[in-house]
């Protein structure tokens, strides 16, 4: 069955996405089919979430949740952070997990030169298999990385088999903010006691360039600038 948000209650639980995820990772579950970029804009981009509120009520979010096992946890390797924890690598290789299977002990052949199967030995052998997307995601929330997974170039790796470590996450930095303020926007509102220009390119010492500031009836003169809300930085 699809998982979908409910936009409403999700704007009304401030928060509630991410324990959700916490708690859904955290008990060694995971999502399948997850539709990566709108889960990102969910848990981080408040703008977007309430320009969707108006548009739909549900929002698809994966196929399903399925349990991630700890023998599937176990392929995956331990994230490298540097540059103050805004980069994140990662070592693809291959990866294998051990199969128990049961190997048949056979005793002495009878009259008929047939062995008997007398019991069964348990034993174990690796099994070649591949990382998966979004077991990726699961597990690097639990690890720290929440945000900003590289998700082609991820897809690309776990596709290819090859091995080598790769940037999977990046820091994204703050945005500024600015206050709200008003900007003169017409130059003649200030005493300027220069020499006045004239129109050959000379200048009269006699005359000031604006003496007494006065404008034209309906000049513009003030404008207002609405603030600007920054963005929080995420990683």
């Amino acid at each position: 069955m699809a998982c979908f948000v409910d936009l409403p209650r999700l704007l009304a639980a401030d928060g509630g996405l991410e324990r959700f995820i916490d708690r859904l990772f955290g008990s060694g579950a995971r999502f399948v089919g997850l539709e990566y970029e709108t889960f990102l804009k969910l848990l981080y981009d408040a703008d977007w979430l309430v320009e969707m509120q108006s548009k739909v009520a549900n929002l698809k979010l994966a196929g399903s949740i399925a349990r991630f096992p700890s023998q599937r946890q176990a392929l995956y390797r331990m994230v490298k952070l540097g540059e103050g924890d805004k980069r994140a690598e990662y070592m693809f290789e291959p990866v294998h997990f051990d199969e128990s299977y049961q190997e048949p002990v056979y005793g002495p052949a009878g009259a008929d030169g047939v062995a008997p199967i007398v019991s069964y030995e348990i034993k174990t052998r690796e099994v070649a298999t591949k990382l998966d997307f979004d077991e990726l995601v699961a597990d690097m929330w639990m690890k720290g990385v929440k945000f900003g997974l590289r998700e082609e170039a991820i897809r690309k790796f776990i596709a290819s088999g090859d091995t080598a470590r790769v940037p999977i996450a990046m820091h994204v930095e703050p945005t500024p903010s600015r206050d709200a303020e008003i900007i003169e926007v017409c130059a003649d509102l200030h005493r300027d006691n220069s020499p006045k220009l004239l129109a050959n390119g000379k200048a009269d010492l006699g005359a000031y360039k604006n003496r007494f500031p006065h404008v034209a009836k309906n000049t513009r003169l003030l404008k207002k600038v609405p603030r600007q809300l920054g963005k929080p930085g995420t990683r």
